[in-house]
């Protein structure tokens, strides 16, 4: 009676974590697949993925007259996310910029996704990023800065999309792991 017992409780226990770590799975890997349905898919087993925006408390919006837009940078370099998907949007109107220095140093920083909103990736934006392994550039971007991506050595590949007509100098020196670069046809200067 009690080995009964002791197996229906082991049985019971692993049920329960199985579907807790089922759950928790499919919140944080959720992409959207290539024919464009919103099933979940399995990613790569150390980069978990989410598309919702990172919570505003993690950055410093600064206000572009100019442009009625906002430029957004790193709150601060600890206690950042490891991943982190830049905001749309901030108090109804659009963020447009990585600004000078962003997230300059953001050490602990993996996986960042730029939306199409934004048009400009700043100077040193994400230099010295040193884990930064994966930076998703949104259909918007139309100048990379100087130095932006300078010391990111763990960024595996690069896809420029074809909205970037300028490329600063330097902007991804030193970014050792690089083993593949997609550059768009809009690029006309680097």
């Amino acid at each position: 009676m009690k080995i009964k017992r002791t197996i229906l409780l082991i049985g019971l226990c692993l049920l329960m974590a199985s579907t807790l770590a089922l759950a928790a799975c499919v919140k944080c890997v959720k992409r959207t697949g290539g024919n464009g349905s919103s099933s979940p898919s399995i990613v790569d087993p150390d980069i978990l993925y989410s598309d919702d925006p990172t919570p505003d408390e993690y950055f410093i919006f600064k206000y572009l007259s100019d442009t009625d837009s906002y430029e957004i940078k790193q709150k601060s370099m600890t206690g950042m996310p490891p991943k982190i998907v830049i905001p749309s949007t901030y108090n109804g109107k659009l963020v447009t910029s990585i600004g000078k220095d962003g997230f300059y140093n953001c050490n602990g920083l993996t996986i960042v996704s730029i939306p199409d909103s934004v048009t400009s990736i700043g100077d040193y934006a994400f230099k010295n990023c040193l884990v930064l392994k994966r930076v998703t550039i949104g259909s918007g971007v139309t100048s990379i800065g100087t130095q932006a991506f300078c010391g990111c050595e763990r960024i595996e590949s690069v896809s420029i999309p074809d909205s970037v007509t300028s490329i600063g100098a330097s902007a991804f020196r030193y970014c050792r792991a690089i083993k593949s670069v997609t550059i768009g046809s809009g690029v006309a200067s680097i």
